[in-house]
């Protein structure tokens, strides 16, 4: 085989000089001899975008992570327990993703804040029922006695399916009887002695019927008036008498059907939202960068988080050339990366380049002067940076030379 070096061209070719070498501080960078032009490296890359959005909602109360920013696809609201004739009141906001991968969202409402029970202290109820009972005869002078008769005016909420909170009232009564008193009465006593030759007695007994508007009895009892003239030589006359009569009443309040909803008041949020899930229904662009990115969903303030995201993943192709047949050379494709946020930059990130572990061209010897040394090959990813590839080298194996990351003397 013939000596490469002994046709052609020849070229002193210089190691890849570091990113921060200075030539009047810094050691001399080896050189090597190669002919037809110094071995230079070409990187192809193809790149896949997809720019995902989040489906739901945040808890402002709590994020849940340390970064804030889960979203959830399910918020349920409720209302007031022990209360609402119709409730708790319970709002459900579902978000999905729709048939077209958008994000969609549909209200489901059960139960009402706008029929409250009867309450009694702290405790609500759906009937109210007031019971009257008679009190004390009133409305004529004789006075008298009162039994039985009673007075039931019941009260029921309801929700009617218009929404709209209902008080029906219900009232059953029974008449009450009333004796006539004998504070009327008095004695026949003769005109001769002082007195006025008349006695008198009053006597009835009847019902009267509840007054349901004033809350007590009233009406009319017919009765007798008897009087007597034998005190002064006359007769006993007795002739029938209205007696206008009405019954105060006493009540008291019971209450029924207590409203013993359970629940809790309050938001609750549930069902997270996977990122995957967005990056699933997100479309892909393709494009020829050299730059993957995962940006890292940060908070916009106190009560939001940032519901979008980039995730743009890269392969590259790298291609020697200006090679010798015959000769080995190795190299290398140098990749850097910095954070990468969607949302607020936090405090303290770092968004400053720096060197990664650079990926190495393995030692190979020329068949060709032009060779593919990479195919396909994956940029990393990880969520929260961004990695990008800033150049490829190659040089002769036997120069020792090293790969261009940051310089150090």
């Amino acid at each position: 085989m013939a000596n490469p070096f002994t046709t052609g061209s020849f070229n002193c070719c210089t190691c890849p000089e570091p990113p921060d070498y200075d030539p009047e501080v810094d050691d001399p960078l080896n050189t090597y001899i190669n002919r037809c032009g110094c071995p230079v490296v070409d990187v192809v890359c193809t790149s896949e975008e997809k720019n995902a959005q989040m489906c739901g909602q945040f808890n402002p109360d709590d994020f849940g992570t340390e970064d804030g920013t889960n979203v959830y696809m399910n918020r349920v609201d409720t209302g007031e327990v022990n209360r609402y004739l119709d409730g708790p009141r319970v709002v459900t906001t579902a978000f999905s993703r729709d048939e077209n991968d958008d994000c969609a969202s549909e209200v489901t409402t059960v139960g009402s804040e706008t029929c409250e029970g009867f309450n009694e202290g702290s405790t609500f109820y759906k009937r109210r029922v007031f019971t009257y009972t008679p009190s004390q005869v009133g409305g004529n002078s004789c006075g008298g006695s009162v039994s039985g008769g009673s007075a039931v005016k019941t009260e029921v909420k309801s929700f009617s399916e218009s929404g709209d909170c209902e008080t029906n009232v219900t009232d059953t009564s029974s008449d009450a009887t009333i004796t006539i008193g004998t504070a009327c009465d008095f004695p026949c006593v003769s005109s001769s002695s002082g007195g006025l030759g008349l006695g008198q007695t009053f006597s009835g007994t009847g019902n009267i019927s509840w007054n349901s508007n004033g809350s007590f009895w009233a009406g009319s009892v017919f009765g007798t008036v008897t009087e007597d003239q034998t005190c002064d030589g006359g007769s006993i006359t007795t002739f029938p008498i209205e007696f206008i009569v009405s019954a105060g009443s006493t009540h008291s309040t019971s209450y029924q059907q207590a409203l013993n909803q359970s629940g809790t008041e309050g938001t609750e949020y549930t069902v997270e939202d996977t990122e995957t899930a967005a990056l699933e229904a997100a479309t892909a662009e393709a494009a020829s960068s050299c730059s993957s990115v995962y940006n890292l969903r940060t908070r916009w303030g106190q009560y939001q988080g940032a519901t979008s995201f980039t995730k743009r993943t890269v392969t590259y192709t790298a291609t020697a050339k200006n090679l010798v047949i015959g000769v080995t050379y190795k190299g290398c494709v140098r990749i850097r990366k910095r954070q990468s946020y969607s949302g607020l930059t936090p405090a303290g990130a770092d968004l400053e380049w720096e060197d990664v572990e650079p990926d190495n061209i393995a030692a190979f010897q020329a068949t060709s002067d032009e060779e593919e040394v990479a195919t396909d090959v994956e940029v990393p990813n990880a969520r929260g940076y961004e990695y990008e590839i800033v150049g490829a080298h190659i040089w002769i194996e036997s120069a020792n030379c090293d790969c261009p990351t940051s310089y150090t003397p």
